[in-house]
Formats: C-alpha cells, structure tokens, sequence
C-alpha cells in the first residue's frame, strides 16, 4: 500500500472548518467527473474526526480527516495497483479542501 498524507493550513474556526470539509468528496465528485469516476462514495464523521472511502476505477481508497485548530491533516492507504493515481488523486483531494477552506469559500458559504 502506498500512502496518501495531506497537510493543509486554514485560518477558520474549527467547527466551520469542520463542515466546510464534510461532504469533500461528494463536492471533488462533481467537479472531477470528467477525470476520476468516482463511486461507492461513503464518509463517517465523529467530532472532529473523519473517514471517507470511494473508489476509483474499482479501486477502493480510504482516508482519515483530522481537523485540528490550525490544519486539516487527511491521511489514507492506496492500492499498489492504483499508485499511478497517487498524484493525481492527492492533487484533487487538496485542490478541493483549499477551495472550501480558504476565505473566497467563506463568502460563498454564507
């Protein structure tokens, strides 16, 4: 298994990050239809704490969410036989992230 570990800095109060980030994958879905086939979409949330799971290509991943005062720290295993993804699906995932955590988000959450 190789490893997916994403650090990204925000400046909001925790719990608004915390519901920025939910529905992250739901949200990466829609916009990444053309590039990712994205299913079996499944997120499970306590506190401050996260799992999402989806597959790609058949491909099952799963990740932990850790929303931390200062940080989202997303970290997940990937397949070997999905490691040519590596890249691409850890620059969609903070691609996302940063949208719904950065301040232009705010304005649009309101």
């Amino acid at each position: 298994m190789a490893k997916i570990n994403i650090v990204i800095s925000h400046a909001l109060d925790r719990d608004d990050a915390l519901e920025r980030i939910k529905g992250l994958i739901q949200n990466a879905r829609e916009q990444f239809a053309g590039q990712f086939q994205l299913e079996d979409i499944k997120e499970n949330w306590t506190k401050y704490q996260g799992m999402f799971s989806f597959s790609v290509r058949k491909v099952l991943i799963s990740c932990n969410v850790h929303i931390m005062k200062k940080q989202i720290i997303i970290n997940g295993k990937l397949p070997l036989i999905a490691i040519h993804l590596k890249s691409d699906i850890e620059s969609a995932i903070r691609t996302q992230a940063q949208a719904l955590l950065t301040a232009s988000g705010q304005e649009n959450a309101a």
